[in-house]
């Protein structure tokens, strides 16, 4: 996925699985990086990584954030899912709930696998590479994921920027409600 994503998303598109088979082997254990690295981080260096820099994090706070972005990001996968499967036929796409799933936690891998990065606190800012990377591999994978109609590339480069925008918009609010619980 991330050396040869145009590649991946074609078998990606064609595997067949189910929503549980995509959380437990995939969703689940990626995105635990992140909250994991985070701990470790606090534990060594009594801060944890944000994108504004390094912020001092008490170990209870810490992982109550790890916690709060574990579970929002289990939910902000689906939510994401959501969102494209219901957008689908205004771009003349199928609507496929799991084809819109594998496309949310595929597109998703860059920012788990960069979040190993909180394990030092002073890089948190870099985790911000992962997003860019996911958000690339997001509109990459819209046409071809979603089976929007070859003679229609007006109409994927729409669903590309509104899947994008929506992702993005999803991220702003997990982020805020995650920043209630101290992360």
């Amino acid at each position: 996925m991330l050396f040869r994503p145009r590649n991946e998303w074609n078998t990606i598109s064609s595997e067949f699985t189910n929503a549980s088979t995509i959380y437990k082997s995939y969703v689940i254990p990626l995105s635990a990086i992140g909250p994991i690295a985070t701990m470790l981080g606090a534990l060594v260096f009594g801060k944890v990584g944000t994108m504004f820099g390094p912020v001092n994090a008490p170990l209870g706070a810490a992982l109550q954030g790890a916690v709060a972005h574990y579970v929002l990001g289990l939910a902000s996968v689906y939510a994401l899912a959501i969102a494209l499967d219901v957008l689908a036929p205004s771009f003349g796409a199928q609507s496929n709930r799991v084809q819109a799933l594998k496309l949310a936690a595929y597109a998703s891998t860059p920012s788990w696998i960069l979040a190993v990065l909180l394990l030092v606190p002073q890089f948190g800012l870099l985790v911000l590479l992962g997003l860019v990377y996911t958000l690339w591999l997001l509109a990459l994978g819209v046409p071809v994921v979603m089976k929007v109609p070859g003679n229609a590339p007006e109409k994927a480069t729409a669903y590309r920027l509104i899947a994008v925008i929506v992702a993005l918009v999803l991220i702003l609010i997990f982020e805020a409600v995650a920043g209630v619980f101290g992360a």
